[in-house]
């Protein structure tokens, strides 16, 4: 039985309007891939599957970049797998962008969701990262400063705003260059 061509066309239209779609929204390995100073960070989120999730997401997403430098102590670790995508996760803030960052008053804070799995334990207590804006006189060299919620004092290590590396209108992906990678969640050892 043949199918005349307006027919055909037809039937792949709905086709298309039938089938759930699983392209991906964003691809931050070719974003990050064209900044060579931020290729550990970025063969980390391929190896643990993390850039796997941010590129199925279609909300709003910042990810906070650590470049090969600030990279070389969690390297150094050589810590399973899960463990370092569980912290790299500490590195992708759900529904937050730019604009919000910006937004923020000096002396201000906000807090955003992360893709940290909100059954571990460990590192990055509750999977949330508190955003702080300098205010003024406060010596932090006026950047922002991200922090895991749930961290106290000898429990964590902050990351420092260093610079914006990509931000997509209108608003889906942004990504911003941070000056190490946070931690959080258990005593640190003394170094001497």
């Amino acid at each position: 039985m043949a199918f005349s061509l307006a027919a055909k066309y037809a039937s792949a239209v709905l086709l298309l309007l039938v089938l759930p779609c699983h392209g991906a929204a964003h691809n931050i390995t070719a974003i990050l891939g064209a900044h060579p100073g931020l290729a550990e960070f970025t063969s980390l989120l391929a190896s643990t599957g993390l850039a796997h999730d941010i590129n199925r997401r279609n909300a709003p997403i910042t990810v906070l970049a650590v470049d090969n430098a600030g990279m070389a102590p969690l390297k150094a670790r050589r810590m399973p797998r899960a463990a370092i995508r569980r912290r790299l996760s500490l590195h992708v803030l759900t529904d937050y962008d730019g604009v919000k960052l910006r937004s923020l008053p000096p002396g201000g804070s906000a807090v955003a969701s992360t893709l940290f799995p909100a059954s571990s334990s460990g590192a990055g207590g509750n999977g949330m990262v508190k955003i702080v804006m300098p205010g003024l006189g406060l010596g932090d060299e006026g950047r922002a400063r991200f922090l895991p919620v749930g961290s106290g004092p000898g429990f964590w290590q902050a990351a420092f705003f260093v610079k914006s590396v990509y931000e997509e209108a209108p608003r889906d992906m942004s990504v911003f260059q941070v000056s190490a990678v946070m931690s959080a969640g258990g005593p640190r050892k003394a170094t001497h």
